[in-house]
Formats: structure tokens, sequence, C-alpha cells
């Protein structure tokens, strides 16, 4: 047996006072851009994926979403600030609307967003539960600035009858043709590498077209440069960076050293020949019998060190001088200054924990999170602010996320002055400054 025990990265051995930290127990990869690794560069690989000639992997070995998904559920921060992203995006929930031009008392003009019930739209929404639908396409587009929509037409493929969402991470774009079209989409359960029977071709959404395929998917994307096929979201660099590993690695350290605290009190150095010495017949004995004499040996130390009765007694050991007069190692007993006592590794969790937050765009306030310290959880007008801050910030991701019902209106001849927003969450402090008790405010809109 090693004798080893594990904590994640982490590893200690008994009757050892060292630890060993593991930096390849997470899987760290170069994340490609997508231009270099799907535009036709050769590029030697030991296996083949299956389908690489159809597809355009989602990162070099066609696992990148997967991947980040468990890297971000390893932290106890970033999944919740997503979540926070995603509440924040989606917001009171859609509302359809129409603009109006209104002259002001001083004869300038503004915009009002007049709130309006559709019939066609309410009928599409309820047979489809697009609440439902549009929450994991923002949860997609918020987790890895990428999402997919299936769209199903009618028998005359007139109008557009149903729409789904499509998972991201099951999701994989074709190759682009010759044009820089991307005109096919896979989906599978099994990527990386399907079975051939084991994937689905669609066709994707062509705006050249005035009438789409009987079932045809929408690409959602925040863009990104340099990247023609998956855009990478804003907060993937804190994964490259590192920063979210060190968030992982600070609980397991911690967990170590719990666990271990007595043998990490001390270093006993034990010289090399000290064995042949003390056993002339060392060299002849088992392995069983030299594990056997050792770990008595190690009790009987561990006994020495820890046992209260010996309290103020003195150690002695002896050790050779060689022709020179230069000493030769003998047993030393080392104090381990401990590195990762109480508290110690606050400062580094926060620092990652903040990097987290400010790559993912959630100010700290907002999931409860306060400048290491400070006292209380931060002041109502802090928290008010920064949350009307990321919900005006919104305003671009919301637009995206939209773009399918806007072009299931136009699609399906709805009223074209019908305009889609997410409603606004709106929280005044007091009643009495909420005097426009039926004001609306939408987001969203393009």
């Amino acid at each position: 047996m090693s004798g080893w025990k594990h904590y994640g990265p982490v590893a200690i051995r008994d009757g050892a006072s060292y630890m060993v930290t593991d930096h390849g127990f997470y899987s760290t990869q170069e994340v490609p851009g997508d231009r270099t690794e799907n535009r036709g560069v050769t590029t030697t690989e030991p296996m083949p994926l299956v389908g690489a000639t159809l597809w355009s992997n989602w990162g070099s070995d066609n696992k990148l979403p997967e991947q980040r998904r468990l890297e971000v559920m390893k932290s106890t921060v970033a999944p919740r600030a997503l979540q926070t992203r995603q509440d924040v995006h989606f917001g009171g929930g859609i509302v359809t609307f129409k603009r109006e031009l209104v002259e002001g008392p001083n004869g300038q003009m503004s915009i009002k967003k007049v709130l309006q019930r559709f019939d066609e739209y309410e009928a599409f929404a309820r047979k489809n539960d697009i609440l439902h639908t549009m929450r994991r396409v923002i949860m997609d587009y918020e987790w890895f600035a990428n999402a997919f929509v299936q769209m199903i037409t009618s028998r005359d493929q007139t109008k557009i009858t149903n729409f789904y969402h499509q998972q991201a991470t099951h999701t994989r774009l074709a190759k682009m043709d010759k044009e820089g079209r991307i005109r096919k989409c896979y989906y599978s359960y099994n990527f990386p590498s399907p079975s051939k029977k084991h994937y689905k071709e669609f066709d994707m959404l062509d705006h050249t077209k005035q009438q789409q395929s009987k079932l045809f998917v929408m690409h959602i994307e925040n863009p990104m440069p340099g990247h023609d096929y998956y855009p990478l979201p804003t907060w993937d660099g804190v994964v490259q960076s590192g920063w979210l590993e060190i968030a992982h690695l600070v609980p397991f350290l911690k967990k170590a050293v719990l666990k271990n605290q007595i043998s990490l009190k001390y270093h006993v150095h034990i010289p090399s020949n000290y064995w042949q010495s003390l056993y002339p017949d060392w060299e002849s004995k088992t392995v069983e019998d030299k594990l056997a004499k050792k770990n008595e040996f190690y009790d009987s130390i561990n006994k020495f060190l820890t046992d209260l009765e010996n309290t103020g007694k003195s150690f002695f050991s002896e050790f050779k001088i060689d022709m020179e007069g230069k000493a030769q190692p003998g047993f030393k007993i080392e104090v381990i200054d401990n590195k990762l006592k109480d508290g110690q590794l606050l400062p580094d969790s926060f620092g990652a924990n903040t990097e987290i937050l400010w790559a993912i765009g959630v100010n700290p306030v907002l999931i409860g999170m306060v400048p290491s310290g400070s006292m209380g959880a931060g002041s109502g007008s802090n928290i008010r602010e920064a949350f009307h801050t990321l919900q005006a910030l919104m305003a671009a991701d919301r637009a995206a996320t939209l773009a399918p019902l806007r072009f299931i209106r136009d699609y399906n001849g709805w009223d074209p002055e019908m305009e889609f927003g997410y409603l606004d969450i709106q929280t005044w402090q007091t009643l009495n400054q909420s005097k426009e008790k039926g004001k609306e405010a939408i987001d969203g809109t393009d």
C-alpha cells in the first residue's frame, strides 16, 4: 500500500509531515480560437474524432462546454453569480408592447412603450410554454455565450408553429462552406465523438431565404473577435488565468490540514543508514518485517512528541563526523511552521472569488459578499444600485435572446409594430418614492 491519502489535488502520506499538491488534478487545456482551429489549418491528431469533417469542434477536443460546466460547478461562487445574471436577464418575464412617439411640455420628443396584448402571440406563447423555453435559452446564453432554438413550420411552411430550446452542450455547428455560411448543425448526447447513428443533422436558419425548412435551428450568440463558430463567454478568462482553480484549491488544502494537523506539526529526519546500524541483519529482512519495524519506531517517536507527560523533556541524538571534520546527517526533529493556520488562506479565497465575480460581471453585494474586513452585508442602497446597474447593462444581451421572437413575428406575419421586452424588476426604497405605481419599465428591445 502506498499510504497516501488524497483530498482532491492534495495528497498526504501516513507518517510523513509534508503535503503534495498535484496541479494536474484539474485538466487544463488551451482554448483555441475558432478562426485557426476550424478554417482548414492542418493539425496532427493521434485519433481523429468521428464526424470531424462534418462539424466544427467546440474546443480542441470537442469537450469545451462540458469541461467548463464541470469546472464552474466546483465553485461556491460562480454558479450563484451566473444564476443571478440569468434572473436579472429574465426580469419579470416577457411582455409585448407598442412604441408611441410622445411630445413633452417643452416640445421635446420621446418614445413611450405601451404594454399591449396580441392574441396571436399569446396563443403561440401558451402552446410553446414560452417563459420556460426562454429561461433555458437565457441559461445557455449566460453560461456559454451560445444558445440554440429549434423552430418547426406548418405543413405549407408559411408559419412557425413550434419553438423549442436545443441544449448548447449537445449542439455543434457544421463547417463553413465556401461562401462562409454555416448551413447545418448536429445534435447528440454522445459528443465529443458520437457514432453516425447517435447524432442528428438539422438545417440552420438561412436569412437569404423567404421560406425555411420544415425544421431549422437558430443560433444566438454573444460575438467575440476571432471566434466564428462558438464565442467564449466573457467570464472564460477567469478559467484560463487560473483564478477559478485557485478558488477550488483552497478548501482542499484547508480540509487536508484539518484532517492531518497532528502529522503536520513536525518533520522527523531519519539518517539513511540508521536501520542498518540498529539491525545488523536489516538487508536480509523481508519487506513486511522492515515496514513493521519502521512503523513501530514511528509510533514511539509520535508518542514521544505528542504525549503530555513528555512536556519539557529533552531529545538526544548522535551524528558522525567524516575525515574532513564535517558533520554527517543525524536525527533531526524539525518543527513545521504552519503556513496554513486558521484564516491564513481566507485572503486567497476572497481574492479568487472576487476575480470570479469581476469576470462574470456581478457585483459581490448581490450575492452577499462584502469587502474583506468589512462588517455587515452591505447597505440596501448599495445592493439596490448594483442590481439596477446590472439590469441596465443587460440591454444588448436581452435583445440577443429575444431575436427568435422577433424573427417568428416577421415570419408569421404578426403585427409588425409588436415589440418584445423583459419586464424590469423595480426595487423602490419606499412606497412614497414610487408615486407612479402603474409605471412599468421594459428593456430588451432593439
